[in-house]
């Protein structure tokens, strides 16, 4: 998503109701269209963002872990 393409979906993110009605007022639906697609590829930013926030809680410090397994092991 380009500059422009983020300025747009911050609008339609941050408007009032006021400012949505107005701009829907003036809207065509090539408008709604290119709304609605800047809405899905926010919606897929923050899923990817939140499987990376889940992937990041998954990494674990297995420095015990492998020291349990290397004592094992010479046994």
């Amino acid at each position: 998503m380009n500059d422009w393409d983020r300025d747009n979906l911050n609008f339609i993110l941050n408007a009032d109701e006021a400012e949505f009605e107005a701009w829907m007022a003036q809207s065509d639906r090539s408008d709604i269209d290119y709304a609605l697609e800047l809405l899905a590829q926010h919606r897929t930013e923050l899923q990817v963002a939140e499987m990376n926030a889940k992937d990041s809680e998954l990494e674990m410090d297995c420095t015990q872990a492998q020291a349990v397994i290397a004592r094992i092991r010479q046994l």
